[in-house]
């Protein structure tokens, strides 16, 4: 009995941490205010600057009209890339969130890394030195 509750555990852990160890995956959208995703599907174009100050947070608008919040770029960071053709490349931790490894942004039909993980953590850890 006390076997088997073990195993059961332990297969548990398994299937549950399988996600998290999943490889990264790109994820290609748009970035949209996270309040007017969810309340209205549709954010305002008209007043960019009010809509951007309103806004808690910003979510990746995937093309079939699911989102997904970037746990680990900063507001600023999503905002100026708000309405723009983005990938995400990360790791998806749950149904709609993802941490991201980077983020790429497309420029005259390019794509063009403008945030890395690895460069964050550079400047997090050059400004603990100081």
């Amino acid at each position: 009995m006390k076997k088997t509750y073990l195993t059961v555990i332990a297969l548990f852990i398994v299937l549950t941490a399988t996600p998290l160890m999943a490889a990264s995956t790109t994820f290609e959208g748009k970035f949209n205010g996270a309040n007017c995703m969810f309340y209205l599907n549709e954010c305002p174009m008209d007043m960019p600057d009010a809509h951007i100050a309103m806004e808690p947070d910003f979510v990746l608008t995937q093309p079939d009209k699911s989102y997904m919040y970037i746990t680990n770029i900063d507001r600023a960071i999503k905002a100026k890339y708000l309405h723009q053709n983005v990938r995400v490349q990360g790791k998806q931790v749950n149904k709609n969130a993802i941490k991201a490894e980077s983020l790429d942004v497309q420029k005259d039909g390019k794509y063009v890394t403008v945030w890395t993980l690895a460069a964050h953590m550079k400047e997090i850890e050059k400004q603990n030195r100081h």
